[in-house]
């Protein structure tokens, strides 16, 4: 199943992350030891431990985009059971529109996110006020389906 696959991938990355020496290169680490989630290297009592590197997250962005995740997103955002002014901060449609945003904005992963159907699942949400209108506009920029306005 899907999820058995991102449990297979998530504990690979770990994996080779634990065996990558270069790994802390890409981490710069805080002063806060949180001992009890060895294998997270992010997350902590206080969130975010530690910046990951552009390069990282790049990398990390090509690899989602070979994985049905890209669709499975462009999905939940088109076909929500909730108009679009009713999505909460947090939600499922508002996670999946925030990570689709940062998928457009490489390169790598753009065309996984065309293929997806993107670029025409978004354009009723683009006329709307609000960070959702934004964030749809934002991507359909990127995906080249809007000309990038300089004012």
């Amino acid at each position: 199943t899907f999820l058995g696959e991102v449990s297979v991938v998530d504990h690979n990355i770990n994996k080779d992350r634990s065996n990558d020496s270069s790994y802390g290169d890409n981490v710069n680490n805080s002063s806060n030891n949180d001992t009890s989630s060895a294998n997270d290297y992010l997350s902590g009592n206080s969130g975010r431990q530690g910046v990951i590197s552009r390069e990282s997250i790049e990398e990390i962005c090509t690899l989602i985009s070979t994985t049905e995740i890209p669709r499975l997103l462009v999905h939940y955002v088109r076909d929500s059971p909730y108009p679009t002014i009713k999505w909460s901060k947090d939600s499922l449609e508002d996670i999946s529109l925030g990570v689709i945003c940062n998928l457009a904005q490489w390169t790598s992963s753009r065309e996984a996110l065309r293929r997806a159907g993107a670029v025409q699942s978004l354009e009723k949400i683009e006329g709307l006020a609000g960070i959702h209108g934004y964030r749809a506009r934002a991507i359909r920029c990127s995906l080249g389906a809007l000309p990038l306005q300089m004012n």
